[in-house]
């Protein structure tokens, strides 16, 4: 479930458009890949934090550029640490036979883009 607000805000040309939301997933059954089922064991539910703030600036900065603009992402705001996934692995590559593996989720993220439109 995704549960968020977004907005827009014009000023002397620019347009700022700020975010955020509640990224939200419910306990799953955690998967047994030597009886190749589910299990009565849950993988625990997590929510995380993102924002994001867009700029657009459609002034003319530039001969030729008729647009600008710049997007911040903060993904998983507050570093919350938890496993997108689990399983119990039957051996091989990854982990002995019976043993609970995990995929951690992403840390705190920051992501830049720009854009120009010519």
């Amino acid at each position: 479930m995704n549960l968020g607000a977004y907005y827009q805000m014009y000023k002397h040309g620019i347009v700022y458009s700020p975010s955020v939301w509640w990224q939200y997933t419910g306990a799953q059954d955690i998967y047994n890949n030597n009886t190749n089922a589910p299990t009565n064991q849950k993988l625990p539910a997590f929510g995380i934090w993102n924002v994001s703030l867009k700029i657009v600036n459609r002034q003319h900065l530039l001969s030729g550029v008729q647009k600008v603009s710049l997007t911040v992402g903060v993904y998983n705001v507050f570093n919350k640490q938890y496993n997108a996934y689990e399983y119990i692995s039957s051996g091989g590559y990854y982990g002995v036979p019976g043993e609970l593996l995990g995929e951690p989720g992403a840390p705190r993220t920051v992501y830049v883009t720009l854009n120009a439109k010519f």
